[in-house]
């Protein structure tokens, strides 16, 4: 989790969870802020992982890592909202500027499914100069 600190401020009401045992098994990522308290938790299955989460808020950056090391790819390394699925893919814009969106296998063509713009050809990313606020939806073939 790379040094990143959760949970809330000195003071602030603190959130009821029921944490499983750190000792069953779990890996204990993230602990309470000037604390002890496990706050974020994994455990490695055969076929899948699981992540407890006491957070109310985990960011974009660590759901990213925690998914990456399940096995999960990774489609987006920026924060803007990223939407993959088995056609398409939505990406909205939370900041303008470049965007590199990067699929699991290349593809002969990407498109945006609005106009249909031809984006790449023959390649497994996606370059686009984003406006701020505007979602951007990719298909391929």
């Amino acid at each position: 989790t790379d040094g990143h600190e959760f949970g809330l401020a000195p003071g602030q009401m603190a959130p009821v969870a029921f944490l499983p045992a750190a000792d069953d098994g779990w890996e204990v990522l993230a602990t309470q802020a000037g604390g002890e308290r496990p706050m974020v938790l994994r455990k490695k299955f055969k076929d899948w992982t699981s992540v407890y989460s006491a957070v109310p808020h985990l960011s974009p950056k660590v759901l990213r890592d925690l998914g990456r090391t399940a096995g999960l790819h990774v489609y987006c390394e920026s924060d803007d909202g990223c939407y993959p699925s088995s056609v398409m893919v939505g990406l909205h814009a939370i900041t303008p500027g470049a965007k590199t969106l990067c699929f699991p296998k290349k593809q002969e063509r990407f498109y945006d499914l609005v106009t249909g713009k031809t984006l790449a050809t023959q390649t497994d990313r996606v370059e686009l100069q984003a406006e701020f606020g505007k979602t951007y939806l990719i298909g391929w073939e």
